[in-house]
């Protein structure tokens, strides 16, 4: 996609089809003053799973991942339970048209601790998880009296930034990097790290940890989401976008 004159790059290094999701909000939010450039750092890979023994009344997911991988489950003849604990709201409209009764914490892995905490009665639960996982949630379930156990049903490869990415960072100008993960972070840096930086690099963290990580950057300015969600890096986007 070229850049236009007035447009301010944003590189949106989620997986799909996360990215593609949120650069959908960027443009139509921002239209001819921000193009997103899509670069995932991470891709997928779906496992081979066991379950653990016993039967759930409930299944708790902490990422749109999981829910492709539950599906997965589903259509090889895996029995899962219907109702969800999902920790945001696009995680849990993603879980609804999967068929499963969703219900969303609106915020990140404590929230959801607090919601399932809220139904005691929806335990023993399984959470379907990939191998990076923040929170710790069945360990805060179980030491909260509350039956929980886990599956890792996927794992997140890296994976290189694309040359038009890459190029990003060697034009004068701003450029907005809005990052969802403390990993994909941390792959980020690794990648840009011996990069000649002209760009001002005006980031959007959605949490604190993914803050912490992103200070390595030799960043113009570094924004924390007041929500861990697509909406609050969006507008945390545009603080980006047009703050100073």
């Amino acid at each position: 996609m070229a850049l236009q004159s007035r447009a301010t790059p944003v590189l949106i290094t989620r997986p799909q089809p996360q990215a593609d999701d949120f650069a959908h909000l960027v443009t139509e939010r921002f239209r001819s003053r921000a193009v997103p450039v899509i670069s995932p750092l991470m891709a997928p890979q779906f496992l081979p799973v066991v379950l653990p023994p016993g039967l759930f009344a409930a299944v708790i997911f902490t990422s749109q991942t999981g829910i492709r991988a539950a599906t997965r489950l589903q259509a090889d003849g895996v029995l899962l339970p219907r109702r969800a604990f999902c920790v945001g709201g696009q995680t849990a409209i993603l879980a609804t048209k999967a068929g499963f009764d969703a219900i969303s914490a609106n915020g990140d892995a404590h929230a959801l601790i607090r919601l399932v905490r809220e139904h005691p009665d929806s335990a023993p639960l399984l959470h379907l998880r990939g191998t990076e996982a923040a929170g710790a949630v069945c360990d805060a379930l179980n030491s909260a009296g509350i039956s929980a156990d886990e599956a890792i049903v996927y794992t997140q490869q890296p994976q290189p930034l694309t040359a038009a990415a890459l190029s990003l960072f060697s034009l004068e100008g701003r450029l907005v990097l809005p990052l969802f993960s403390p990993r994909s972070a941390q792959i980020l840096h690794r990648q840009t790290t011996l990069l000649p930086i002209a760009a001002q690099l005006h980031i959007a963290a959605i949490s604190a940890a993914v803050a912490a990580v992103a200070q390595q950057f030799p960043h113009a300015a570094l924004h924390v989401a007041s929500t861990p969600d697509a909406s609050g890096m969006l507008d945390m986007t545009e603080l980006c976008l047009f703050g100073a």
